[in-house]
């Protein structure tokens, strides 16, 4: 196999990929003994469904790693070592910078009021790490910073500390043995040896982009080492980021297909909710939009808009990018139920807004126990009307029965009292009483789960 092997932009990674090792292999359905190394997840999962589909039967699939997992275990065939918990690293930050730059925390004397800042330290720190930034160049940082560079003061301090903080953090994170990412990568960087890849016979170093330093140095030992061809896919000539890859691997990265072939068209929109509008109308268009047609968003906010959007026009879809939690209806949901367990009284009455807010979340009041969700609706509905006082007791309101005979008469159908009450009794249950006395993760965990259930 090539040592650099380079495809087009225009090309299918995955296909090539599959092509490369079932020729590696020659047809044998065993391709444990090689190594791909991806920058996310989500490609080994398309690579093993590709090689799936491709051989037909079972096989020993190639072993998958991101450049975290291949840092990690680079460190752990020399010493044991855990993960260090960001709030470990910042409170030892918060800890340093009292005792060496007690100006960063004059203004911030708790570690409460000083975690932004950690935070920001510990990324940065990081960030060094990842570069293999060395203690030269943060000579120079605190140079300028003494001199005084046009920032808040604070950041002049900050430079001026930098250095001993990082060298007192890795310190630590050494006794602990406890390291950050970014420490892992520096000592991945230091520590390789071609001992830690001899359970491979082959190593496929799969579309890196921008690599940091110590990614760098870990694949250039890896290439030196033989065993590992790297993939590029796009052209040197064309992307300055390939150019400094080329150089610095000491490789051609020149693709023999032209990729400035494709046909692009540009739209304007006013926002992401015209955005949305605009491919809506492109779907539309299209016969018939399938598997080969891909919807790129730059940012999450946009996914719900489009989804709103284009879903009559398609049929199945796969979204493959994250959505926050905290943007999600069930999210809004746990901050009402811990909201109105603030307000609520030592007798167990809740505060009506509070307890309101909860019931009339779409998802409590759209709730599926022993009626239908229309039912429910009526009955939350009518809840909301009959109250009158500043805090309600959630049993007083199961005991009503007006309130239950007027939601039954309403809602019709046959719906019986004794159902509406065992619905409201289990969403009662589930969104109430259930967070009510919660001492442990666990009881937390029991709530959350039958919640979610």
């Amino acid at each position: 196999m090539d040592k650099c092997i380079t495809i087009g932009l225009g090309e299918d990674l995955i296909k090539r990929l599959a092509d490369l090792l079932i020729e590696q292999s020659k047809g044998s359905p065993d391709l444990s003994r090689t190594l791909c190394v991806f920058s996310n997840r989500r490609a080994s999962l398309f690579l093993i469904k590709e090689l799936s589909k491709r051989l037909g039967s079972s096989f020993f699939p190639p072993k998958m790693m991101i450049d975290d997992d291949l840092a990690e275990e680079i460190v752990r065939s020399h010493t044991e070592y855990s993960v260090m918990p960001s709030q470990e690293s910042q409170y030892i930050i918060y800890n340093l910078a009292k005792k060496h730059a007690p100006s960063l925390v004059r203004k911030r004397p708790g570690f409460a009021d000083f975690i932004s800042w950690a935070q920001e330290i510990a990324s940065f720190i990081d960030q060094l790490d990842m570069e293999a930034v060395d203690d030269k160049a943060l000579s120079d940082l605190k140079t300028h910073a003494r001199i005084g560079l046009s920032v808040p003061a604070s950041i002049n301090q900050l430079l001026k500390n930098i250095g001993y903080i990082r060298e007192e953090l890795h310190k630590e994170m050494e006794k602990r043995k406890q390291y950050s990412r970014g420490y892992t990568y520096l000592k991945a960087a230091e520590l390789f040896e071609e001992k830690d890849i001899s359970g491979y016979e082959n190593i496929l170093v799969c579309n890196f982009f921008y690599m940091q330093r110590t990614e760098k140095e870990i694949f250039k030992r890896l290439f030196r080492s033989g065993k590992a061809s790297l993939i590029f896919q796009g052209d040197a000539n064309d992307w300055p980021t390939l150019k400094e890859n080329s150089a610095e691997f000491g490789v051609n990265i020149n693709s023999t297909v032209d990729s400035r072939s494709s046909n692009a068209c540009l739209y304007e929109a006013t926002d992401k909710h015209a955005e949305a509008g605009i491919v809506k109308e492109l779907m539309k268009k299209m016969v018939s939009p399938g598997s080969d047609t891909v919807i790129v968003l730059p940012e999450y906010d946009a996914l719900l808009p489009v989804i709103a959007q284009v879903s009559q026009h398609i049929g199945e879809f796969n979204i493959s990018m994250g959505y926050r939690l905290t943007r999600s209806s069930i999210y809004y949901l746990l901050m009402s139920i811990f909201k109105a367990q603030n307000s609520r009284k030592k007798n167990g009455h809740y505060y009506s807004k509070d307890y309101l807010e909860v019931l009339m979340h779409p998802i409590a009041k759209n709730w599926e126990g022993s009626v239908e969700s229309k039912s429910a609706r009526i009955l939350v509905h009518n809840i909301e009307e009959s109250l009158s006082s500043l805090f309600v007791s959630p049993e007083d309101i199961e005991k009503d029965s007006a309130l239950l005979d007027l939601a039954a008469d309403e809602a019709g159908g046959g719906i019986k009292k004794e159902d509406l009450k065992n619905s409201l009794l289990s969403l009662h249950d589930t969104l109430f009483r259930n967070w009510e006395d919660i001492q442990t993760f666990s009881q937390l965990a029991s709530a959350v789960s039958s919640y979610l259930d």
